[in-house]
Protein backbone atom coordinates (compact mmCIF):
# COMPACT_ATOMS: atom_id res chain seq x y z
CA UNK A 1 0.00 0.00 0.00
CA UNK A 2 1.23 3.48 -0.86
CA UNK A 3 2.16 5.89 1.89
CA UNK A 4 0.94 8.95 0.01
CA UNK A 5 2.57 8.70 -3.39
CA UNK A 6 5.10 6.14 -4.61
CA UNK A 7 6.51 5.97 -8.13
CA UNK A 8 8.17 2.86 -9.53
CA UNK A 9 9.92 2.41 -12.88
CA UNK A 10 9.39 -1.10 -14.21
CA UNK A 11 11.65 -2.08 -17.11
CA UNK A 12 10.38 -4.95 -19.25
CA UNK A 13 10.67 -6.51 -22.66
CA UNK A 14 7.52 -7.05 -24.72
CA UNK A 15 7.73 -8.74 -28.12
CA UNK A 16 11.46 -8.11 -28.22
CA UNK A 17 11.26 -4.38 -27.46
CA UNK A 18 12.37 -2.72 -24.23
CA UNK A 19 9.91 -0.53 -22.34
CA UNK A 20 9.80 1.29 -19.04
CA UNK A 21 6.42 1.57 -17.34
CA UNK A 22 6.04 4.18 -14.61
CA UNK A 23 3.70 3.01 -11.88
CA UNK A 24 2.11 5.56 -9.57
CA UNK A 25 0.85 4.03 -6.35
CA UNK A 26 -1.26 6.57 -4.51
CA UNK A 27 -2.89 6.47 -1.10
CA UNK A 28 -6.59 5.68 -1.18
CA UNK A 29 -7.70 8.09 1.53
CA UNK A 30 -10.19 10.70 0.32
CA UNK A 31 -7.72 13.47 1.25
CA UNK A 32 -5.52 12.47 -1.70
CA UNK A 33 -8.13 12.65 -4.46
CA UNK A 34 -6.46 15.73 -6.00
CA UNK A 35 -3.15 13.88 -6.34
CA UNK A 36 -4.94 10.90 -7.89
CA UNK A 37 -6.80 13.25 -10.26
CA UNK A 38 -3.52 14.53 -11.61
CA UNK A 39 -2.21 11.04 -12.30
CA UNK A 40 -5.45 9.96 -13.98
CA UNK A 41 -5.13 12.84 -16.45
CA UNK A 42 -1.44 12.23 -17.09
CA UNK A 43 -1.54 8.52 -17.90
CA UNK A 44 -2.72 6.49 -20.85
CA UNK A 45 -3.67 3.48 -18.73
CA UNK A 46 -5.47 3.31 -15.39
CA UNK A 47 -5.05 0.11 -13.37
CA UNK A 48 -7.62 -0.42 -10.64
CA UNK A 49 -6.78 -3.09 -8.08
CA UNK A 50 -8.82 -4.81 -5.41
CA UNK A 51 -8.14 -7.70 -3.05
CA UNK A 52 -9.89 -10.96 -3.99
CA UNK A 53 -10.15 -11.64 -0.24
CA UNK A 54 -11.97 -8.40 0.59
CA UNK A 55 -15.51 -7.72 -0.62
CA UNK A 56 -15.32 -4.11 0.57
CA UNK A 57 -12.28 -3.62 -1.67
CA UNK A 58 -14.14 -5.24 -4.59
CA UNK A 59 -17.30 -3.17 -4.03
CA UNK A 60 -15.30 0.06 -3.90
CA UNK A 61 -14.39 -0.34 -7.59
CA UNK A 62 -17.84 0.57 -9.03
CA UNK A 63 -18.89 2.73 -6.07
CA UNK A 64 -15.76 4.82 -5.53
CA UNK A 65 -12.92 4.27 -8.00
CA UNK A 66 -14.76 4.21 -11.32
CA UNK A 67 -16.77 7.39 -10.55
CA UNK A 68 -13.51 9.09 -9.57
CA UNK A 69 -11.70 7.91 -12.71
CA UNK A 70 -14.59 9.06 -14.91
CA UNK A 71 -14.64 12.43 -13.18
CA UNK A 72 -11.03 13.12 -14.11
CA UNK A 73 -10.47 11.34 -17.43
CA UNK A 74 -12.00 11.02 -20.82
CA UNK A 75 -13.25 7.63 -21.94
CA UNK A 76 -10.15 7.24 -24.11
CA UNK A 77 -8.11 5.89 -21.19
CA UNK A 78 -7.65 2.16 -21.01
CA UNK A 79 -8.75 0.61 -17.73
CA UNK A 80 -7.33 -2.66 -16.48
CA UNK A 81 -9.02 -4.29 -13.48
CA UNK A 82 -6.74 -6.42 -11.31
CA UNK A 83 -7.65 -8.81 -8.52
CA UNK A 84 -4.74 -9.06 -6.08
CA UNK A 85 -3.70 -11.43 -3.29
CA UNK A 86 -4.74 -14.58 -5.15
CA UNK A 87 -2.27 -16.53 -3.01
CA UNK A 88 -4.59 -15.94 -0.04
CA UNK A 89 -7.63 -17.58 -1.64
CA UNK A 90 -8.95 -20.47 0.43
CA UNK A 91 -11.78 -21.42 -1.95
CA UNK A 92 -14.67 -20.22 0.21
CA UNK A 93 -17.69 -18.03 -0.49
CA UNK A 94 -16.28 -15.03 1.34
CA UNK A 95 -13.80 -14.46 -1.51
CA UNK A 96 -14.23 -12.82 -4.90
CA UNK A 97 -14.09 -15.43 -7.66
CA UNK A 98 -12.37 -14.93 -10.99
CA UNK A 99 -15.78 -14.99 -12.69
CA UNK A 100 -17.05 -12.18 -10.41
CA UNK A 101 -13.97 -10.14 -11.29
CA UNK A 102 -14.58 -10.72 -15.00
CA UNK A 103 -18.23 -9.64 -14.65
CA UNK A 104 -17.19 -6.46 -12.84
CA UNK A 105 -14.60 -5.68 -15.53
CA UNK A 106 -17.31 -5.96 -18.18
CA UNK A 107 -19.72 -3.85 -16.11
CA UNK A 108 -17.23 -0.98 -15.66
CA UNK A 109 -15.96 -1.14 -19.25
CA UNK A 110 -12.44 -2.30 -18.40
CA UNK A 111 -10.26 -3.55 -21.23
CA UNK A 112 -9.59 -6.73 -19.29
CA UNK A 113 -9.57 -8.45 -15.91
CA UNK A 114 -6.38 -10.02 -14.60
CA UNK A 115 -5.33 -11.57 -11.30
CA UNK A 116 -2.02 -11.70 -9.50
CA UNK A 117 -0.12 -12.54 -6.38
CA UNK A 118 2.72 -10.13 -5.65
CA UNK A 119 3.91 -12.41 -2.86
CA UNK A 120 4.30 -15.38 -5.22
CA UNK A 121 5.19 -13.19 -8.22
CA UNK A 122 2.34 -14.74 -10.23
CA UNK A 123 0.51 -12.85 -12.98
CA UNK A 124 2.65 -9.72 -12.73
CA UNK A 125 4.35 -10.06 -16.11
CA UNK A 126 0.99 -10.52 -17.84
CA UNK A 127 -0.37 -7.39 -16.16
CA UNK A 128 2.58 -5.28 -17.28
CA UNK A 129 2.35 -6.67 -20.82
CA UNK A 130 -1.31 -5.62 -20.92
CA UNK A 131 -0.34 -2.17 -19.66
CA UNK A 132 2.21 -1.81 -22.47
CA UNK A 133 -0.23 -3.00 -25.15
CA UNK A 134 -2.96 -0.68 -23.85
CA UNK A 135 -0.48 2.22 -23.77
CA UNK A 136 0.64 1.53 -27.32
CA UNK A 137 -2.98 1.33 -28.45
CA UNK A 138 -3.59 4.72 -26.87
CA UNK A 139 -0.41 6.06 -28.49
CA UNK A 140 -1.67 5.04 -31.93
CA UNK A 141 -5.10 6.59 -31.40
CA UNK A 142 -5.98 9.97 -32.84
CA UNK A 143 -5.97 11.42 -29.32
CA UNK A 144 -2.27 10.75 -28.84
CA UNK A 145 -1.01 13.87 -30.65
CA UNK A 146 -3.06 16.12 -28.37
CA UNK A 147 -2.10 14.05 -25.33
CA UNK A 148 1.60 14.20 -26.23
CA UNK A 149 1.51 17.96 -26.91
CA UNK A 150 -0.16 18.66 -23.57
CA UNK A 151 2.33 16.48 -21.72
CA UNK A 152 5.41 18.12 -23.22
CA UNK A 153 3.91 21.57 -22.89
CA UNK A 154 3.80 20.93 -19.14
CA UNK A 155 7.39 19.59 -19.27
CA UNK A 156 6.43 16.06 -18.32
CA UNK A 157 8.01 12.91 -19.67
CA UNK A 158 6.09 10.04 -21.16
CA UNK A 159 5.17 7.42 -18.58
CA UNK A 160 5.29 4.72 -21.21
CA UNK A 161 8.56 5.10 -23.07
CA UNK A 162 10.02 2.80 -25.66
CA UNK A 163 13.72 2.70 -24.75
CA UNK A 164 14.89 1.50 -28.16
CA UNK A 165 13.37 4.50 -29.93
CA UNK A 166 14.37 7.03 -27.28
Amino acid sequence: MATIFDNYAVPLKVRGEDFVVSVFDIATQIDYERIRAYTYRENAVVVICFSVCDWESFNSVPLLWMPEVRRYTKKTRSIILVGTKTDQRQGNASEVSKEEGQRLAKKIGADCYLECSARKQEGLEEIFQHIVFAGLKFKKSKNFAKFLFNRFRRSHIMHLQNKTRG
